[in-house]
């Protein structure tokens, strides 16, 4: 302990000698170390740290399949097929269902429209999450015509309900509820809500198409996830042949299922930031290697009075790693911001992250990254150190030996080829990224405005209820001044509300459940279309107050039901009609449209017109003729002029939408422009680095060549030469390791391919040219070396 003590201090007293390289040093290792560490922190909240609940592990997700339909969203099941599961599901003591929705709250000021969640009973019991206030509801609760219940969030209730007490009167959808509890906030793990309704028999469709449930269970003592799984497949099985049907079942861990989306990026963001490390490591590890070359007869002379070679090795270990600890702790403050940047700049699309704390589990990986970096950065000049013939160190001193400089060289090669793969990588992203953006969607998105209403069923409980509030605020927008076309449907482009179900064509022979083509289906009005400027390609679009059952279908759908013929005048039945005979006449053919996600293949879509099925969810698009943002207040005067108890549940511009969209790619493609970036300085100082070591250690024979009649550009070229063949050699290692991940990069591009040459080229001749200017300093240097000085040191 006291050598140890000792070496502790002879390494601090080193270090203060040359400060400026100290500090930099420091500064490079807390940068990567605190960028490291902050997307470790979200990687831990997010696919580390268990769900908030009692044996969580033991929660599973119970997910709908349904083979060869296509038509799945993320497992969602219909409500006999969860009853079904729930009464027949043999390895799990509990499940329950929930969904998400909306519902306006009104009696307390202006209408809000509130973020709700409908669950059946049981829900909270088995998670596992308690109310933290008052009760969950009961049986008589969950009852068609039983008493009207709610319960609301923790946050919700202070806020906006100014911690009423349990008992208080909540006009939900134009219905009073009562408030029985104020629910565990882990529970918006699951979904985030602000108020909890039960929904068994009140809000549930017998309808074994109708999938917009989600399940979940929790295995019983002793079952394993798998024998589950196999059981609960025989059963879906059973029960998928006695209703005729080919729907079945599976299970996987209810985190998986919350989180399991955001693995894929987050392992990227992680891979790439390590490799920025990784470069200033090796950075670093070129500087030490330098500084220990100044020091070889100050090695030798203590290998001469008794030194050994461990020891020597140890006194640098610790030098460098008191450089780690120091980074290191660099890193935590600076992660502290970075983890902030990225709660901040989280995509809406990702699953929630509302914190990533530095706990236990990122301070252990901030400290073991500090130690390992700190260490790896010094083991290189550790064991130089240590060897080498005594007498010709004490005699020279240099230290200037080839071995050392083909070492130095081979890091800037290693530093050179991740800089060039992290270059790539980054690039590649940010033209799928911009080529995302840049595609036609289908519809028109400058100066477009959505307004989405929800009609509660308690006061527009008809059909024509419906139909009529709509076509009142739309002819209300319509007169306003600024707007061009306005228009309604049940789902808009890139929005979150839709419908999947299945359709057969009239005339033709029914096909199997597993042979059925699926397509979305909306409801709209007539001004739909225009509205969004989607373009008519056939036929004609739909009216309002359309006299005939009419539909009008995509591109997608027409190609694939009616290839070679002309769809219009054939009719298709999608089951949307309540009457037996539920076909309707196919009236117009209109273009594709990104429904969900920019990047995907169109779906087949039919619209039907909104006044015979008018849902109460509606999205009202408007197309401005100037800045959207002036209409929000008066679009949204005009629904409460119709009706000034409902709410407006959210107003924003198609723009606003279609970069929430892409909020997933915007966030990759930064952070890895931001570290490639990185990454490339990095790279440039390495090699600035190594040119300017090797300038240093050839003054002599460099000297020695211009006394002899070479010219100053023969010596700039000679330096030029080296630099630019080790970065060169970098390149070529670099874009081979990439070409070897494009298959996995491809998964994170669109219209562009893992090996598109032009990226290879621009990275390869960008890294060339910051090559070329990081040595041009040491080689001009290089030509103003004295001849008659090196010949004299000769």
């Amino acid at each position: 302990m006291e050598s140890l003590r000792q070496d502790l201090h002879f390494a601090l007293r080193v270090l203060r000698k040359s400060p400026a390289t100290t500090a930099v040093a420091i500064l490079t290792l807390g940068i990567a170390i605190g960028a490291t560490t902050s997307i470790f922190s979200v990687v831990s909240a997010l696919l580390l740290k268990p769900l908030p609940f009692p044996a969580a592990e033991r929660l599973v997700a119970v997910d709908d399949v349904q083979p060869n339909s296509g038509a799945t969203g993320d497992g969602d099941l219909s409500w006999p097929e969860f009853l079904d599961l729930r009464a027949h599901a043999p390895d799990l003591t509990g499940m329950a269902a929930y969904a998400g929705g909306a519902s306006n709250l009104s009696g307390r000021g202006e209408p809000l429209r509130v973020t709700s969640r409908f669950v059946s009973e049981g829900f909270f019991d088995v998670l596992g999450a308690p109310p933290v206030m008052g009760r969950v509801f009961s049986h008589e609760e969950h009852l068609k015509n039983g008493p009207r219940a709610v319960m609301v969030s923790p946050s919700f209730w202070h806020s906006k309900l100014g911690d009423a007490p349990l008992g208080t009167s909540l006009i939900l959808d134009g219905e009073p509820h009562t408030l029985v509890g104020v629910a565990n906030s882990t529970a918006e793990t699951i979904q985030p809500a602000e108020v909890w309704i039960p929904f068994e028999e009140r809000y549930t469709s017998d309808q074994r198409g109708s999938h917009f449930f989600y399940a979940l269970g929790r295995l019983a003592p002793g079952v394993t996830l798998q024998k589950a799984q196999a059981d609960l497949a025989g059963v879906a099985a059973q029960l998928a042949k006695a209703a005729n049907a080919e729907h079945l079942a599976s299970l996987r861990p209810l985190r998986q299922k919350i989180r399991g989306s955001a693995a894929p990026i987050l392992s990227l963001l992680l891979a790439a930031v390590a490799t920025v490390l990784l470069i200033a490591a090796v950075n670093l590890a070129n500087v030490l290697l330098a500084r220990a070359s100044g020091r070889v007869r100050e090695f030798a002379v203590r290998r001469a009075l008794g030194a050994s070679a461990w020891r020597l090795a140890r006194q640098l270990l610790i030098e460098s790693a008191v450089l780690g600890l120091a980074g290191g702790a660099l890193g935590l403050l600076l992660s502290l911001w970075g983890r902030d940047a990225a709660l901040h700049a989280w995509p809406a699309t990702m699953p929630k992250l509302n914190e990533a704390p530095l706990d236990g589990r990122v301070l252990a990986f901030a400290v073991a990254v500090s130690l390992f970096t700190g260490l790896a950065i010094g083991l290189l000049p550790a064991l130089q150190s240590s060897r080498g013939d005594l007498h010709s160190d004490l005699r020279e001193g240099s230290g200037a030996t080839s071995a050392k400089g083909r070492l130095r060289s081979a890091l800037v090669v290693a530093q050179s080829a991740l800089a060039v793969l992290l270059l790539i990588f980054a690039g590649l992203l940010l033209q799928s990224f911009s080529r995302l953006l840049h595609q036609d969607p289908g519809f028109v998105v400058e100066h477009t405005i959505s307004v989405r209403v929800s009609l509660p069923d308690s006061k527009y409980h008809t059909n024509e209820k419906r139909a009529q509030f709509v076509r009142d605020v739309l002819a209300r927008m319509q007169a306003l001044p600024g707007v061009r076309a306005a228009g309604a449907s049940t789902g808009l482009p890139l929005g979150d509300h839709t419908s999947i179900g299945d359709f057969q064509v009239v005339g033709r022979p029914p096909l199997p459940e597993r042979d059925q083509p699926y397509a979305e289906k909306r409801m709209v009005t007539g001004g739909y279309f225009p509205a969004l400027g989607i373009p008519l390609l056939q036929g004609r679009f739909l009216q309002d107050r359309e006299p005939v059952r009419a539909v009008v279908i995509n591109e997608a759908l027409a190609r694939h039901t009616f290839p070679g013929q002309d769809p219009i005048g054939q009719r298709i039945d999608g089951g949307m009609f309540e009457s037996k005979d539920s076909d309707a006449i196919i009236v117009g053919v209109v273009g594709n449209v990104k429904q969900h996600d920019l990047s995907a293949t169109p779906t087949m879509e039919i619209d039907y017109p909104y006044d015979q099925i008018a849902w109460g969810h509606v999205e009202i698009v408007v197309r401005a003729t100037g800045e959207p943002a002036a209409l929000f207040g008066p679009l949204k005067a005009q629904v409460l002029s119709v009706d000034p108890d409902q709410a407006v549940a959210r107003i924003r511009t198609l723009s606003e939408m279609m970069e929430a969209t892409v909020g997933t790619q915007k966030l990759s493609a930064q952070l890895l422009g931001g570290f490639s970036l990185a990454a490339l300085l990095l790279a440039a100082l390495g090699i600035y680095g190594v040119v300017s070591y090797g300038v240093t250690r050839r003054e002599r024979e460099i000297g020695v060549r211009m006394a002899l009649g070479a010219a100053g550009r023969d010596v700039l070229a000679m330096v030029l030469r080296e630099g630019l063949t080790l970065t060169l050699l970098g390149v070529a290692i670099g874009a081979v390791v990439a070409l070897g991940s494009a298959r996995f990069l491809s998964s994170f591009l669109y219209g562009i391919s893992g090996s598109d040459p032009l990226t290879y080229l621009v990275v390869a001749v960008t890294l060339s040219l910051v090559a070329a200017l990081a040595s041009l300093l040491p080689a001009r240097r290089a030509t103003k070396v004295d001849p008659a000085s090196a010949l004299r040191a000769e």
